[in-house]
């Protein structure tokens, strides 16, 4: 174990993250995810999801009350669409239990269908996020101060798009729901970065992405 990493957190244990799964849905309304890899269980393991979706109608959609393993979600970060009502999520909740786990994505407005990308994380210091990014441009850049040790974690959704090209994160998934592309990655900070570049570039239009860190 790095020892100065320990110290500069006042000896506590540098925080881990894990990707495990991702997946979609293409009805309307509410989503529960069944039965979705969390990873480990321990007293030290928060699991975070990246929620991505559409409007039906172009009308702006947004999460509502969203719970994993039934103990509910803290919204880290909300990014809504320029337009035809897209949005970008993150969420997190302390999960001790478990090994998969039902994830509710409680939905507001008309929504197409919806994605979701899943992380668990071990030994954070709260639960709270220390920065947070989000954009609508095109690359999406979601550029975050990070010291070594933190964990980040960007997704995004852009239509008709069929790959994207990350930048600041590792890739974990590339999902095509109908027309959208949902993608996600994490990242581990080795280094103390002011920002940290973080952006992710598709093939496709209206990108929508957020990022969050923790320590």
């Amino acid at each position: 174990m790095n020892i100065l990493k320990m110290l500069c957190r006042g000896g506590s244990t540098p925080p881990s993250i894990s990707y495990r799964t991702s997946a979609s849905d293409t009805t309307a309304g509410s989503y529960t995810f069944s039965a979705q890899d969390i990873g480990t269980a321990g007293s030290n393991r928060h699991v975070i999801v990246g929620i991505l979706g559409t409007s039906a109608d172009g009308d702006p959609v947004t999460i509502g009350a969203c719970t994993i393993g039934g103990v509910a979600a803290t919204v880290a970060i909300s990014q809504a669409g320029n337009a035809n009502g897209h949005t970008a999520n993150l969420i997190i909740a302390a999960v001790p239990t478990g090994a998969t786990a039902n994830i509710v994505v409680v939905a507001n407005g008309p929504w197409a269908n919806c994605a979701i990308g899943v992380w668990a994380a071990y030994d954070l210091t709260s639960i709270t996020a220390v920065a947070t990014a989000g954009s609508t441009a095109d690359p999406t850049t979601l550029n975050l101060n990070t010291q070594s040790g933190d964990i980040v974690v960007a997704v995004m959704r852009a239509t008709n798009g069929t790959a994207t090209t990350w930048t600041g994160v590792t890739e974990r998934f590339d999902t095509t729901v109908e027309t959208m592309l949902y993608t996600g990655g994490e990242h581990t900070a080795t280094s103390t970065e002011t920002p940290r570049t973080v952006s992710g570039d598709s093939d496709g239009t209206g990108q929508t992405g957020v990022s969050a860190s923790w320590r």
